[in-house]
């Protein structure tokens, strides 16, 4: 999200209000005046724990089955990761569905921000080289005390 805000494709605001209604900032203690004061990186690092805790909560709640995919996963082995979802929904795998996850999985140079051609393992590390140290020191204190951070955390830390 910040480097897209950086990019100029997204506004540089968030819906605080809508965030501080949530139970999940509620239980934290996040009130609109609190977001509203911390530094926009913070914003955006709770933003993703509220919405991701809101998902996994609903998933728990209301899924007799489910998958949870982390996007790292699908960076690191798309083709596996969609065979294995693919038999989750109890689909068969399409040999289209394959060509097109190896062809869009080479970058050709021409690489933008919303492009589908891309080596997804180096999109997934790109935040590495993007954020500075105290931007990723802030986003790790508040997303690391998360359960949606905690689930994705081996996959970025130990990438």
């Amino acid at each position: 999200m910040l480097r897209g805000v950086r990019a100029g494709k997204f506004e540089d605001r968030i819906p605080i209000l809508t965030l501080a209604e949530t139970p999940q900032a509620r239980r934290r203690g996040l009130t609109m005046e609190k977001l509203r004061d911390l530094p926009f990186v913070a914003q955006l690092a709770w933003s993703w724990v509220i919405e991701n805790e809101m998902a996994l909560e609903a998933l728990d709640a209301e899924a007799v089955q489910k998958m949870i995919v982390r996007y790292f996963d699908l960076a690191v082995d798309p083709e596996g990761m969609a065979r294995r979802m693919l038999a989750f929904c109890g689909l068969e795998v399409e040999e289209q569905v394959i060509d097109f996850i190896r062809e869009s999985s080479r970058a050709d140079g021409t690489e933008g921000y919303y492009e589908l051609r891309r080596v997804p393992r180096d999109a997934a590390q790109r935040w590495r080289k993007d954020l500075s140290p105290d931007e990723i020191d802030t986003i790790m204190q508040i997303v690391g005390q998360s359960r949606p951070g905690r689930l994705f955390a081996d996959a970025i830390i130990g990438a």
